[in-house]
């Protein structure tokens, strides 16, 4: 095991009590304790890593438990797919470039947070949809994971930066920025 202690309550007893290894080898114990605690895959064997139901069932739990299925379950679309939707940093865990080049994949992720683009192919990171998507959340912090200069300065990448709120997701007047005066402005105050 990976020097971690899973704890599981047993039916009856207000306690919880330690898993031991054979618990952690055995599959239908941790089909069960990740259903409860999909981060408890990373406690699991090996061979339960690989295991498709298990790992299934942690991340249905939790989307970050695609950090410790195996890099072939890292690989599977709609594992990864289930995963970014929970969490979508999980988009870092995930493996292959036919993964992290999935247009839907991506592009859910970059909705939830912009800086996720580094984590995309580098032919999404250069495609002016994905990297306006991520400005959109992220304003112009996106661009630094964007990869070539046109990229940057397709209308479309401008106009999504330009339009970036700073509060929540952009939006131009709805963010943090509302009803502030433009930059640059001189505001003065009669009692200043």
């Amino acid at each position: 095991m990976d020097g971690g202690v899973a704890f599981y309550k047993r039916q009856g007893d207000p306690g919880m009590a330690p898993c031991t290894d054979a618990q952690l080898q055995d599959r239908d114990f941790v089909l069960g304790l990740v259903a409860h605690c999909g981060l408890a895959l990373s406690l699991a064997a090996p061979h339960l890593k690989e295991d498709a139901d298990v790992v299934l069932a942690a991340v249905r739990q939790s989307g970050w438990a695609l950090e410790f299925a195996s890099a072939a379950l890292r690989g599977d679309r709609e594992l990864v797919l289930l995963a970014v939707r929970d969490a979508g940093w999980a988009l870092q865990y995930a493996c292959g470039e036919a993964v992290k080049g999935d247009r839907e994949i991506v592009l859910l992720a970059v909705r939830l947070n912009g800086a996720l683009l580094q984590h995309a192919s580098d032919a999404l990171r250069a495609d002016p949809e994905v990297v306006a998507e991520a400005a959109r959340q992220k304003g112009p912090a996106a661009l630094q994971y964007a990869i070539g200069e046109e990229v940057k300065a397709d209308p479309g990448v401008v106009a999504a930066v330009a339009s970036f709120g700073g509060g929540g997701g952009g939006g131009g007047q709805g963010g943090l920025l509302a009803g502030l005066p433009p930059a640059g402005a001189l505001v003065m105050d009669e009692d200043w």
